[in-house]
């Protein structure tokens, strides 16, 4: 269910005042900084895109760079996710080599 409510409230974003921009963009936060799964989920349904048309969407907006922050946060839990994924492929590939090979 993550990533579906992920993805309706970035939909609804644009619509929001600021000040509820800023506690949806809070909300989503804290959905993707609950679990591994919800990153991931997240990321299949292409959250990471859409997150980054927000960004350039809110530059000359009020209170436009706190709404950059709050999304640049929510970025920064799905690199997270990224980036664990990746080191644990390449040292899962790695014992897997050392310990056959």
């Amino acid at each position: 269910q993550v990533p579906e409510v992920a993805s309706l409230l970035l939909a609804l974003l644009p619509y929001c005042a600021a000040a509820l921009q800023l506690r949806l963009l809070g909300k989503i936060g804290l959905l993707l900084k609950s679990s591994v799964l919800n990153r991931s989920l997240c990321c299949e349904v292409q959250i990471p895109r859409k997150l980054l048309q927000l960004l350039a969407s809110v530059e000359g907006q009020p209170e436009s760079e706190r709404l950059q922050g709050a999304v640049l946060k929510v970025i920064h839990h799905l690199a997270t996710c990224y980036l664990l994924l990746r080191t644990l492929l390449l040292t899962t590939s790695y014992l897997l080599l050392t310990t056959y090979y």
